[in-house]
């Protein structure tokens, strides 16, 4: 319940904020409402699930983990306008939750966690027609969330069997996603957002002794704004 309540307390600050900004713009100096969107986000994951043991229990390897609560996210995207209040997103985001080290007689195997989310939205929003400077949006979708633990560097001779490597784990689930955020066009091509993101991921099997992969993405970003119109 508590996740569920911050979430949508920072999407009632958003809206405060953006209520309170004064003056509006006609539709000739905002095209906003009117255009497709390309863009990046940069931000912090929160993991909201559960914790990776430092050390984890295996018959044939000494494992330790360094598995971050807080991680550097990215992620690129293209939002299609729907209508002048909605926008169809489609993205791929991309996180280092941290390190994986195992080791045996034969040598040792340094990876990293990683989660990879492909998803697709559909961005809501409700003050489009006030055609003001800042627009807040309320987002709803899902999709693929896919998390992989890989080696990067090994010093086992036995590291590849068949051609395949050994010793890396992968998982995925289909799952929902919300998001809050508010965009700025600040100019006709370009513009700037701030996005609040909350990711439920439970995988059918564990990966780390983990199922639960939830987690909440604060991002800000950047994007590049062209009109319908020009596309047709």
């Amino acid at each position: 319940m508590a996740k569920w309540t911050n979430f949508l307390i920072l999407f009632l600050v958003a809206i405060l904020a953006t209520t309170s900004a004064a003056g509006t713009d006609s539709p000739a100096q905002l095209p906003f409402n009117d255009q497709h969107q390309m863009g990046v986000r940069l931000g912090v994951w929160a993991n909201q699930g559960g914790t990776v043991p430092v050390l984890l229990p295996d018959s044939t390897f000494d494992m330790e983990t360094k598995i971050n609560d807080a991680s550097f996210y990215f992620e690129g995207y293209f939002g299609y306008r729907w209508w002048s209040q909605a926008v169809i997103e489609f993205s791929m985001g991309i996180v280092n939750r941290g390190t994986v080290t195992m080791s045996d007689a034969t040598g040792t195997d340094v990876g990293n966690l990683m989660v990879y989310p492909l998803l697709i939205h559909m961005k809501w929003y409700p003050l489009a027609p006030l055609n003001r400077k800042f627009q807040p949006y309320l987002s709803v979708g899902g999709g693929l969330y896919y998390a992989r633990r890989s080696v990067q560097l090994t010093t086992s001779s036995y590291y590849y069997y068949n051609g395949y490597p050994l010793n890396e784990q992968s998982e995925t689930n289909f799952n929902y996603a919300l998001s809050a955020g508010i965009d700025w066009p600040f100019s006709r091509s370009i513009g700037l957002e701030m996005n609040v993101r909350y990711s439920p991921i439970y995988f059918s099997n564990s990966l780390l002794t983990v199922r639960d992969y939830d987690a909440v993405m604060v991002t800000v970003g950047i994007k590049y704004l062209k009109s319908v119109q020009s596309t047709k």
